[in-house]
C-alpha cells in the first residue's frame, strides 16, 4: 500500500519530520501495548519525544479504562506517527496526546479504521486534524468549530462529543441540541458559525441569527458565553427575551459588557430561588437590566474594597467578577439563640450571607451591607421584617441586634425611615418570644 507523506519540513532542533517518522516508526503502539517507559536517547526529535514522554505516563496506569483503550489508541498512534506530521510540527503543540486519547476513547464511534487514514500532503496541522476526524467519524461534513469538542479537558466522554459523533452520522440537530426555542433557524445558523467558537457558543450564535442579529452582535454574544455562570441561564426562557433584548437594543454592546449582564443575571436567578421568588425578564426593558447589574457591580466592588478582600478590583477580568460573586454568597453563624417569627401577614427572620445583606440594603435603600464586617465576626445579627400578600414577601424593616446583649440596637423602615405602628406591634411580640431588649 502506498502511503502519501507530507512534503519534508524542518523542526526545531533541525530534524526532518521524515527522518523523525523513519527513526521512530511504530514506537508509539509499542509503547501504548507494552506500557513501556520513556527514554529520551530513544528519540531524535524533541517534539515527537515530549509527546512520548506524555504517552508513556498515561499508559503506564494499570485500570480498566486504560486497558479497554489500549488496542484503538495503538491503531490510531501509529497511523497518526507513520502518516501525518501531527506528532512532530510545533504548530500542533496543541493538539497533545490527550486528546488523542479522547478520540480513542470513542472507537466504537469510528466508521473507518485508523490504519485507512491516508492525508493529502502540504496540510497543515489544523487541516490534518480535520482530515483525521472526518476520515475516523464522518459520514457529513461537519463545520470546522466542533473539532474543538476533543480540546476540552476533563472527561473522556462529554455530552458535545456525543453531539459530534451523532450529528457527523446524520443525527437531527434540533433534536440533539436540549435548548428552549432552539429552532430550526437556529438549527440552519449554527451550522455556519465561525471556526473559532466552541459548540456552546456556536449554538448562541445560531440563536442570535435566527433573531435577527448580524455577525457583528451574534459573534459578541457568542464569545461571551463562555464563562461558567452562561449554563445556569442558557437553557430558560429568559435568555431568549435576554437575547431578543440585545439584538434589537439601538446600542451594540461589546462581548465584556454582554458577559457582566450574564453574570449578574445568573447571581440575580440564584438569589430569587433561594427567595422563593419567580425570576423573570418578561417586563424588562435592556436599559433596566444594565442598570439594575452596574448597581449590584457597584455594591459588589464596594464590599470588596471596605472588607480588604480585594485591592482593586478589574471588572473587565471575568475571573475577579467569579470572586466578586462568591464573596457575596459569604455566609456566617446564625444567632441560635434567637427564632424567626412568621404568621399569615408577616415573616421576620435572620439575613446569614453577604449577599443577602446587599439585596436588603437595595431594597430597603440603607446600609445595612456595612454591617457585613460585623456580623461575619459574631458581633451583630441583621434581620428582615417582610410583609406577606397574596404569597409574596414585601421588605417593611430592617433590624440590627447586638448578639453579646441581645439587645435591638437599630430599627428602621425603608429609606431610615421611623417604624409604623403595625411593625412595631410585630417586633415587639418578636422581641418578647425571644426575650430581646431594646
Amino acid at each position: 500500500m502506498t502511503i502519501s507523506l507530507p512534503q519534508e519540513r524542518m523542526d526545531v532542533a533541525g530534524t526532518s519530520h521524515l527522518q523523525c517518522r523513519q527513526i521512530n516508526k511504530g514506537q508509539m503502539a509499542r509503547m501504548i501495548r507494552e506500557s513501556s517507559t520513556w527514554n529520551r536517547k530513544h528519540y531524535s526529535c524533541p517534539i515527537f519525544s515530549k509527546h512520548c514522554r506524555i504517552l508513556a505516563k498515561v499508559f503506564r496506569k494499570k485500570s480498566l479504562l486504560i486497558d479497554n483503550l489500549r488496542e484503538a489508541a495503538a491503531g490510531l498512534f501509529d497511523a497518526i506517527e507513520t502518516r501525518s506530521t501531527l506528532f512532530t510540527d510545533a504548530e500542533s503543540a496543541n493538539l497533545n496526546v490527550h486528546v488523542y486519547v479522547r478520540i480513542a476513547g470513542y472507537a466504537e464511534q469510528w466508521i473507518n479504521a485508523p490504519k485507512d487514514w491516508n492525508p493529502k500532503p502540504n496540510l497543515n496541522s489544523k487541516e490534518q486534524f480535520h482530515s483525521l476526524l472526518k476520515h475516523l467519524f464522518c459520514k457529513y461534513d461537519m463545520p470546522n468549530f466542533f473539532n474543538s469538542v476533543w480540546l476540552e479537558t476533563g472527561s473522556l466522554t462529554t455530552e458535545d462529543r456525543d453531539l459530534f459523533c451523532n450529528l457527523a452520522q446524520g443525527g437531527s440537530l434540533r433534536q440533539l441540541v436540549a435548548h428552549k426555542d432552539f429552532t430550526k433557524k437556529s438549527a440552519h445558523w449554527m451550522m455556519q458559525a465561525p471556526d473559532e467558537l466552541s459548540v456552546p457558543q456556536a449554538v448562541q450564535w445560531g440563536k442570535v441569527r435566527a433573531l435577527g442579529g448580524d455577525d457583528s452582535r451574534a459573534l459578541a454574544i457568542a464569545k461571551a458565553c463562555g464563562s461558567d455562570t452562561v449554563s445556569n441561564i442558557t437553557t430558560d426562557s429568559c435568555w431568549t427575551r435576554f437575547l431578543q433584548l440585545c439584538v434589537h437594543s439601538k446600542r451594540e454592546l461589546g462581548s465584556i459588557e454582554i458577559e457582566m449582564l450574564i453574570d449578574y443575571l445568573s447571581y440575580a436567578k440564584a438569589d430569587s430561588f433561594r427567595r422563593e421568588k419567580v425570576f423573570s425578564l418578561d417586563k424588562m426593558t435592556l436599559q433596566l437590566i444594565e442598570k439594575q447589574s452596574q448597581t449590584m457591580w457597584n455594591e459588589l466592588t464596594e464590599m470588596g474594597v471596605k472588607t480588604g478582600l480585594f485591592e482593586s478590583v478589574d471588572l473587565n477580568n471575568r475571573k475577579t467578577r467569579k470572586n466578586l460573586i462568591s464573596m457575596a454568597r459569604i455566609t456566617w453563624r446564625s444567632c441560635q439563640d434567637v427564632v424567626a417569627l412568621q404568621s399569615d401577614d408577616w415573616a421576620l427572620y435572620e439575613l446569614c450571607s453577604l449577599g443577602e445583606l446587599a439585596v436588603e440594603g437595595r431594597e430597603m435603600s440603607n446600609c445595612v451591607k456595612t454591617y457585613a464586617d460585623h456580623c461575619y465576626h459574631g458581633s451583630c445579627s441583621i434581620w428582615t421584617l417582610r410583609r406577606i400578600k397574596q404569597d409574596k414577601t414585601y421588605p417593611s424593616a430592617t433590624i440590627a441586634i447586638n448578639r453579646n446583649s441581645k439587645k435591638i440596637t437599630e430599627a428602621r423602615g425603608t429609606a431610615n425611615r421611623d417604624l409604623r405602628d403595625e411593625e412595631q406591634r410585630v417586633i415587639q411580640l418578636w422581641m418578647k418570644q425571644n426575650r430581646l431588649v431594646s
